[in-house]
This record gives C-alpha cells, sequence and structure tokens, in this order.
C-alpha cells in the first residue's frame, strides 16, 4: 500500500497583484508557473517513507530534468542529514532505544533504520539528491550554497541548536535562529515521559528545485548581507502557533523574478 498523501500536486499561477508586468515571465507572457507538491508522508515507519519519497522521485523527475520551478513542502516525518550533528547532541538514538517507556519502540521504528543502531535519513537523501534543495539551508547558506548531491553531512552544512554562540558561524547562528526545529510544540499528547525533555527535531520542510535556488542566491537577498530583505524561510515559532497542532509550520520566500519586485511566499 502506498501510504503517501499528494494533497496537491499543479500548476500554482499568481493573479493578484497590484502590477501584474511583475508575474510576467522574461519573454512579457504572463504568467510564470510553479508545480507545488504538497506532502504528508508515512508517520510511523521509515521503510516506509522511502518507497514514498522513490514514489516522488519518480514523480518529479521530468520536471527538474526540464529546469522547472518545483516546491515540495509539508509535514515530512522524516529527519534530514544536514541536522546529524544536533540528532547526535541531542543523542536520539541512544535516547529512542529506551526501554521504559511505550514511545521509544514507536519513535525508533519512526526515525532510525531497522537496525534501531542509527538514524534513518535515506527518505531526505533521495529527495536531496533529486535535485531539490532544503530551503532553510539555502536561505542561511546564501550565495555560498552549493548542492553537495549525495555528500550531505559536510561538515559547513551541519550545525547545532547545543553548539556555543561564540563558536557558531554565521550560517549555523541561522539554523538556530530562524529553522531550529519544528517539534515539539506545548501540543504533544503522546509525550509524558517524566523528567525526560521532547527533542528537538526538523520534520517539516520546504524543498526547492535549482532554478528557484539558482534565482534567490542571483538575487543576493539573504539576511546576512541585508537584513531588510523579505526574503527567507524558517519556522513559525510563536506564541500563536505553539498550542494548534504538534508541528510548527514553516514558511520560505524568494524573489520570483530577478528583475522584479515580486516575491513568492509559501507557508
Amino acid at each position: 500500500r502506498n501510504h503517501i498523501i499528494l494533497e496537491s500536486f499543479q500548476h500554482f499561477r499568481l493573479i493578484l497583484s497590484d502590477n501584474m508586468d511583475l508575474m510576467k515571465d522574461s519573454n512579457g507572457d504572463c504568467c510564470m508557473f510553479s508545480f507545488v507538491m504538497i506532502v504528508h508522508l508515512h508517520a510511523h515507519q521509515s521503510t516506509l517513507r522511502v518507497r514514498e519519497a522513490l514514489k516522488i522521485q519518480s514523480l518529479i523527475a521530468g520536471l527538474i530534468h526540464d529546469g522547472k520551478d518545483l516546491v515540495i513542502m509539508g509535514d515530512f516525518n522524516t529527519l534530514s542529514p544536514y541536522d546529524s550533528r544536533q540528532h547526535h547532541e541531542e543523542g536520539i538514538v541512544e535516547l529512542f532505544n529506551r526501554n521504559d517507556h511505550k514511545v521509544f519502540e514507536r519513535l525508533r521504528i519512526k526515525y532510525l533504520v531497522e537496525s534501531f543502531d542509527r538514524v534513518d535519513y535515506e527518505t531526505m537523501e533521495i529527495l536531496l539528491s533529486s535535485g531539490m534543495s532544503d530551503a532553510c539551508i539555502v536561505y542561511c547558506k546564501g550565495t555560498s550554497f552549493t548542492s553537495f548531491n549525495s555528500t550531505f553531512k559536510r561538515d559547513e552544512l551541519l550545525w547545532s541548536i547545543r553548539n556555543d554562540s561564540s563558536l557558531s558561524t554565521s550560517y549555523e547562528s541561522c539554523m538556530k535562529q530562524h529553522c531550529a526545529y519544528t517539534e515539539p510544540t506545548k501540543f504533544n499528547p503522546e509525550w509524558n515521559v517524566p523528567g525526560v525533555p521532547h527533542p528537538r527535531l526538523r520534520l517539516d520542510f520546504i524543498l526547492i528545485s535549482k532554478s528557484i535556488v539558482d534565482r534567490w542566491i542571483a538575487s543576493n537577498h539573504f539576511l546576512y548581507n541585508d537584513p531588510t530583505t523579505s526574503s527567507g524561510s524558517g519556522v513559525d515559532n510563536q506564541l500563536a502557533t505553539e498550542s494548534i497542532s504538534d508541528h510548527f509550520p514553516v514558511f520560505a520566500q524568494w524573489p520570483w523574478r530577478l528583475d522584479a519586485g515580486a516575491t513568492v511566499d509559501l507557508f
């Protein structure tokens, strides 16, 4: 059975604008299109999410090959190799291998490989190697971002909430400030382990195709060199969002066209 939920996979066209000329493509035709796929991957087993990722990979292959604007966003219920240092410092492999509470069995099946001795990153690695990039990573890395294909664990892309701020790079500081975690929130009915805090995990992502990444980097609209920029990506972690779901929402915004003032906003 294929558990993947594709809530949307279609053209999106921006039609509400004070200046529709901003929405036209470089040839003057109206209007520029983006493909948006909204997903909710399997919530309980990492091996099933791998199957879902392979299905997504087959669905997007043609769009990636043709250089189309593509966004995959939603609740991936999976962990990213970019966050592996954070997972190590949170001790999630050891934590999920505990046997003194029923929640740990569920979480090791959800997040670890079948031998339960390491985190299963395969789902996200499949999607990243398909030509997609994590909007948070692009935003915080800025113009020095490079898609590393299968080498996702390059030291320069690893980060941790626990790292001493005096030793943090600007990239790591950006990740900690804007993209630290989407779970837990205050609405967390399953986690009732006395004296043990829920590990902080990023499970929700906005993945963007190379055409979007290239346009964003060329615009040079990043927080570290322009504090007034409207471009960005992060987790909407605030009082209004901490109790409405067990995950915080994520958002991203990037230039629609290099020669226009319009942006694409996703939430």
